[in-house]
Parts: C-alpha cells; sequence; structure tokens
C-alpha cells in the first residue's frame, strides 16, 4: 500500500488503512515493521468494518472523488498489485 501511496498521491490518491486489531501495541508493532506515511484509523471496535460489509482482512476498498465505492478487493498477494494498480489508474482519469 506504501508504495501506492507513493506513486499516486500527486494525483490525489491517499491510502487510509483501518486497523482492527483490538489493542494499540498492536498495531504500533505493526507500524515499527511496516512504517507508512499515510493515516491509519484505528477501529477496535470494528464499527468501520460493519459499515462497509467487510468480510475479511484485508481488504481494500478504492473509492473515487466524489465518495463512491468503484472496486473492493479482499485479501492480498504481491500479484494482485498489478490489478489494483489499474483499477486506481481507471479511477484517477475519471
Amino acid at each position: 500500500m506504501q508504495s501506492l501511496q507513493t506513486r499516486f498521491a500527486e494525483q490525489g490518491f491517499t491510502v487510509i488503512a483501518v486497523s482492527v486489531d483490538q489493542e494499540e501495541d498492536e498495531l504500533q508493532d505493526f507500524l515499527e515493521q511496516y512504517p507508512v506515511d499515510f493515516p491509519i484509523l484505528w477501529d477496535r471496535s470494528h464499527q468501520i468494518v460493519a459499515q462497509y460489509g467487510i468480510a475479511g482482512m484485508p481488504t481494500s476498498l478504492l473509492i473515487d472523488r466524489n465518495g463512491t465505492i468503484q472496486r473492493t478487493h479482499q485479501g492480498f498477494r504481491k500479484s494482485d498489485q498489478i490489478q489494483i494498480t489499474r483499477w486506481i489508474e481507471q479511477v484517477l482519469q475519471q
């Protein structure tokens, strides 16, 4: 996600991560291992997860400038980044 943030930031793209860790220490440990420069929302009560009907983690939502969800992608493998990059490029062209 950090590489996508870096690549598309100048075009108005922003990654916003949501952590569902129960303890703040778990979130901090993760961020020490994987530092990022985009916002992270801490949703330990799972309200955001419920609001968007997210069934598994990780799940990515690609939301356009108007706030409309354009794509939803569950899971992540390195090979997924190619398709996700294409989706971002398409949405940024709108």
